[in-house]
């Protein structure tokens, strides 16, 4: 696969070098929706890479694998974006919950929640005017997903310890690794 994968690219970009625009939007139809880019273990759509993405949001979002550098023009023709949107990464966190479906999430699962929600807390705030906050999942402290706005920080530790002593609170906190920031 390691020298097969690369041929097959190096074949459809010189394809569509010299294709005309009737035969480039008939490839871009067959590429359209469909998982054509090779991540290392398998096949992803366009739409889950980009040029410019975190490591660690697979295996939702990838970036653009060393080995397609030299064909650029190529994924962006076909609509592969410099980078991913913040709704992107909501969109990480809402599938990670429904995949979830109240259980807990895994090491691996709640490293990736943890990670997504720092990163959308570091984006700025026009990063963040369109974001889609229905859909926006985070991590609890038991480790399950829930809709964010039913969630608050625990802002006094000492006092939720008390009440949590004295029997269920009726409040979900965010996890404890995601900072109020």
């Amino acid at each position: 696969l390691a020298t097969v994968i690369p041929s097959c690219y190096e074949i459809i970009n010189s394809h569509l070098e010299t294709a005309s625009n009737d035969q480039k939007e008939e490839a871009l139809t067959l590429f359209h929706e469909k998982p054509w880019i090779w991540v290392g273990d398998g096949f992803v759509t366009s739409k889950r890479v980009a040029f410019d993405a975190p490591d660690h949001a697979s295996p939702y979002l990838y970036k653009v694998p060393k080995e397609m550098a030299d064909f650029k023009a190529l994924l962006q023709f076909c609509g592969i974006r410099k980078s991913f949107s913040a709704n992107d990464f909501v969109n990480i966190l809402f599938s990670l919950a429904m995949e979830l479906d109240g259980t807990q999430c895994n090491d691996k699962q709640i490293d990736l929640a943890i990670f997504v929600a720092r990163h959308l807390g570091r984006l700025s705030q026009e990063e963040l005017k369109d974001l889609n906050r229905d859909i926006l999942y985070l991590p609890s402290r038991d480790r399950r997903m829930f809709i964010a706005k039913d969630m608050t920080y625990d802002d006094a530790p000492w006092l939720s310890a008390i009440i949590n002593t004295k029997g269920k609170t009726r409040h979900t906190f965010v996890n404890d690794d995601i900072n109020i920031e």
